[in-house]
């Protein structure tokens, strides 16, 4: 059975939707593509999120690898330089840095001891 029939022109069947329920018609077949569409965006960004996190995470260790070769390096300049007789360094950072800040010395003994006057 064909609808229309027009020389080379495709002839088909116009397919019979019956409507169930109380959605309208096609919205079933959209919610169904809407869902994949959002599962294969789901799995995407949660590929992306993992090579992300892997990619942060070899950063940090190769940060931390780096630094801790540093240290390692400016104590082996630090005790060379000493057995020549060197106290400070040629440059500042060849050593390891030393915290030379004073330490503020807060007496809590002489706010504790003082008593309040009453006139």
């Amino acid at each position: 059975m064909t609808v229309f029939s027009l020389g080379s022109a495709k002839t088909g069947l116009i397919p019979l939707v019956l409507k169930d329920g109380r959605c309208g018609l096609g919205r079933g077949s959209y919610v169904k593509e809407r869902q994949v569409a959002r599962k294969s965006q789901r799995q995407q960004q949660e590929k992306q999120t993992v090579t992300d996190f892997m990619q942060r995470k070899q950063q940090d260790r190769l940060a931390q690898w780096t630094e801790s070769d540093l240290r390692r390096s400016q104590g082996t300049c630090e005790q060379l330089d000493e057995a020549l007789g060197y106290e400070e360094p040629t440059v500042s950072w060849f050593w390891i840095p030393t915290s030379e800040e004073p330490e503020e010395d807060v007496d809590s003994s002489d706010t504790d001891d003082e008593e309040p006057t009453v006139s």
